[in-house]
């Protein structure tokens, strides 16, 4: 607003001293061309006399511009027929020069028989001149009387030069004045509109002195604007504060939460439901809905069904994540302020919990179904013995070997379960010492070398006499060793070959390799194989004596130390157990 009144004022003095200056220019132009006609009107009438006296065209010349010349300034004559033939010139050989029939002022002398005015470039001498044409009856020639434009030019420019030096000298004086003057008298009101604009910026801790000395309204008015800045800080630390206090708490959640309007559109998230979503939006710069967050139309029915009910409601619902696919159990609470209607949406994860019970259910079921079959079986040659078969020796031998073969199988299933909750409850190996893991496979090789020769399978160690150190515990390692090459025996075909490679891959990381060449695993069984009592053939595993449970403590066994474990396998192309250890 002050510089618009400052550059309107500034405007209207620049104007004005302008037209002044142009009014003044075009007056003393005006002048200037009067007094130069007057002045060859006169040297036209001087040599009118002369000629009526009879004087020559040179003398009447040579006297005009004696009488007329200023100073270096003179006049040029030249003696112009009605035909247009030049009879004389006072610089030019007349003879020389084309005909000035058709001259503007000898037109104009001409037509009026009076007094014809030209201003323009002359073609013989090619300078600027001012043409006075007079024609004379008497003498039946028309007389110009001509002179330079320069000098007058030469005064245009100076007088130019000094109204521009003026007015130049003018404005920056009116400037310098006005801006001061213009600073003193609004100088309170730029302070005011300076703190003002600074309170905008968010510094609320500024204030202004008195804007005069003397009681006045603007006295009144800084007073005022004192006690609003300091009662808007007030309002604005506390507000902060609670703001810092309520963001720290809910970006602490563990759990994600979203606060939705009853549009459908976000209003907040915090930091774990950004992070597990994928979703690092500002809702205040820009609103989208909760669908594009949850891609679960769910969420959005849980949130109409709160607001509508007035109370919390829940539901559980596989929600997609940057983690995949997580079950969580959704509730949506409803919450008023500032005359709007929301919903707190919180996600807990009871993925895990889900899964734990799924396992087990299953671990319990196929527990029980693992053992209910050796005791039913033990049960029943228990029964038979009893009801007269023990009187039998043969019958009796027989039922007490089947008896211990399927106490053998509970007692194997027993200590497996027992090795792999062991495995599964261990944060750390603390049983760890330095050994040769090539010898411990060329241990384990001839440990199940009579089990291997009575399927006709070849054991291969191909490390050797290789020394492969190792940090681990080696019982651990040898639970490993047995139940891989074990299983590869077991399931290999008749006169087979398992091969056993171990190989450092990294200062601290060595991969265990046991592979067959038996009838392989198709690839919907590899995906599962190390589940708990998974087994690919059902009957031949129980019919080759296997709990399932080994390749299960095996991936347990590889995880503890850091690893994994994991299967390549072709259908007729036989098998490759693949264990990575950190060791």
């Amino acid at each position: 607003m002050l510089r618009r009144i400052y550059g309107l004022i500034l405007t209207i003095v620049i104007l004005a001293i302008a037209a002044s200056g142009i009014a003044a220019f075009l007056i003393i132009e005006t002048y200037h061309d009067q007094v130069n006609e007057e002045y060859l009107t006169n040297a036209a009438g001087v040599i009118e006399q002369r000629l009526i006296a009879a004087t020559s065209y040179e003398q009447a010349a040579q006297s005009a511009i004696e009488i007329f010349s200023r100073g270096d300034e003179t006049i040029r004559v030249t003696l112009v027929r009605p035909d247009g033939q030049v009879a004389y010139d006072s610089e030019t050989d007349a003879a020389t020069m084309e005909n000035h029939l058709y001259r503007p002022e000898i037109q104009q002398a001409l037509g009026n028989f009076e007094t014809g005015i030209s201003i323009r470039k002359s073609n013989t001498l090619g300078l600027n001149m001012a043409y006075l044409a007079l024609y004379s009856p008497k003498l039946e020639l028309v007389i110009r009387t001509s002179i330079s434009n320069a000098n007058q030019m030469q005064g245009y420019i100076r007088l130019l030069v000094t109204l521009a030096a003026v007015f130049s000298l003018a404005l920056v004086a009116l400037i310098i004045l006005g801006y001061f003057s213009l600073r003193m008298i609004t100088r309170p009101l730029v302070e005011l509109k300076n703190a003002a604009i600074q309170v905008k910026q968010g510094d609320y801790k500024i204030r202004v002195g008195s804007l005069l000395a003397e009681k006045s309204e603007l006295s009144d008015l800084s007073d005022a604007f004192n006690a609003m800045a300091g009662h808007l800080q007030a309002t604005v630390s506390d507000l902060e504060d609670r703001n810092a206090r309520l963001d720290v708490i809910l970006n602490s959640l563990v759990v994600p939460l979203i606060v939705v309007a009853r549009s459908g559109d976000v209003v907040f998230l915090n930091k774990t439901a950004q992070d597990l979503f994928d979703r690092h939006l500002d809702p205040e710069q820009a609103q989208f809905p909760l669908i594009l967050i949850t891609h679960h139309s769910g969420t959005e029915t849980l949130v109409s069904d709160c607001l509508h009910a007035t109370t919390a409601v829940s539901g559980e619902m596989t929600i997609s994540t940057v983690r995949g696919s997580l079950i969580f159990n959704v509730t949506a609470s409803p919450i008023h302020y500032s005359g709007t209607e929301s919903a707190i949406l919180t996600f807990l994860d009871v993925s895990q919990a889900r899964q734990l019970q799924r396992l087990r259910s299953e671990f319990v079921a196929n527990v029980t179904h693992e053992l209910r079959t050796p005791l039913t079986s033990i049960r029943g040659f228990i029964e038979t013995l009893r009801h007269g078969a023990i009187d039998k020796p043969d019958v009796a031998r027989r039922f007490l070997d089947i008896i211990d073969v399927e106490a053998e199988r509970l007692h194997q299933l027993i200590s497996d379960i027992l090795v792999l909750s062991e495995i599964e409850d261990l944060r750390e190996d603390k049983e760890k010492t330095s050994f040769n893991l090539n010898a411990l496979i060329d241990d384990v090789a001839v440990l199940l070398d009579e089990t291997a020769s009575t399927r006709n399978v070849s054991i291969v160690p191909e490390a050797g006499d290789e020394i492969l150190m190792v940090s681990a515990s080696p019982f651990r390692m040898k639970q490993v060793l047995i139940n891989l090459i074990d299983n590869a025996i077991k399931y290999n075909r008749e006169g087979g070959r398992v091969a056993i490679h171990a190989v450092r891959l990294a200062p601290n990381r060595v991969e265990l390799r046991v592979s067959d060449n038996g009838p392989g695993i198709a690839p919907e069984h590899a995906e599962r194989i190390f589940e708990r009592f998974y087994r690919v053939d059902t009957s031949r595993s129980r019919e080759l004596g296997g709990t399932g449970l080994g390749l299960s403590i095996v991936k347990h066994i590889a995880q503890l130390y850091g690893g994994s474990a994991r299967v390549e396998s072709k259908i007729g192309q036989g098998s490759t157990f693949i264990v990575d250890l950190m060791i």
